[in-house]
């Protein structure tokens, strides 16, 4: 939804249609904090006449555009580092030829790998390694054995990086901080949505599971990534992408 905005002819027609490619929030009551703000913005796109007050009003009552991470971090590991955790366990979401293509958008010279309409190709690095370089890594790292006949999930790597931030002022993070990278990277022919038959994401759940539960795979899994989430250290971030961060 997020390039969606970037179409004319696409918000052509929702506008036509009285659509929109977000959903509203603002402040209010919990089960009217979406309902109160698209009225806002809706009564606002109606009205003939749209001044700085009309504005400010939205402002005023906290009014903002949601939609997904697409344009920033959809890893969610930005967001951890720069809440101050140290130490991330980041899920990826990676396309059936297990590039992590989304994960290289915080590291230097990601515009080698930009994937759709530039949104990325100017993005600011988070870390001071090369996007060529996590990449030559993140092969390297070793994978779980797949169970026999799955049909969706191609390839789950699991590996760590350590890295060091760089001064980024988009994201307000200061250089020099030492972060420690945990990867599941899981690669699958399904979609994030499209024309995908929903029937599918539980048949690619169920792949995840039994892989991860195969006896074939029990070194790996106990003896590699449990650690990341037993480790004893301070309290957990909230982390995007179901990736639990622990701060120094």
């Amino acid at each position: 939804a997020g390039a969606g905005v970037l179409v004319e002819a696409g918000t052509f027609a929702a506008d036509a249609l009285g659509g929109d490619f977000v959903v509203w929030q603002g402040g209010g009551p919990a089960g009217e904090t979406f309902e109160r703000a698209a009225k806002l913005v809706h009564g606002l796109s109606r009205s003939k006449c749209v001044s700085q007050a009309s504005v400010q009003s939205l402002a005023n009552q906290g009014v903002q555009a949601v939609i997904d991470a697409g344009f920033a971090d959809p890893t969610g590991v930005g967001w951890a580092v720069r809440a101050g955790a140290s130490e991330v366990v980041v899920y990826l979401d990676n396309e059936a030829t297990n590039v992590p293509k989304m994960l290289a958008f915080l590291f230097g010279q990601s515009f080698k790998y930009e994937y759709r309409m530039g949104i990325h190709e100017e993005a600011p690095p988070v870390f001071d390694m090369l996007a060529e370089q996590m990449m030559d890594e993140y092969a390297r790292f070793p994978q779980l054995t797949l169970r026999e006949g799955v049909e969706f999930l191609t390839a789950i790597s699991v590996g760590t990086l350590r890295v060091h931030t760089v001064d980024n002022d988009v994201w307000g993070i200061p250089g020099g901080t030492a972060v420690t990278l945990h990867v599941v990277g899981v690669a699958s022919k399904v979609s994030m949505g499209q024309l995908q038959d929903l029937n599918n994401y539980g048949t690619f759940i169920q792949e995840v599971i039994e892989t991860i539960a195969a006896p074939e795979n029990a070194e790996l899994v106990h003896g590699k990534m449990m650690p990341w989430f037993s480790a004893p250290g301070s309290g957990v971030l909230g982390c995007g992408c179901g990736s639990p961060a622990r701060s120094s």
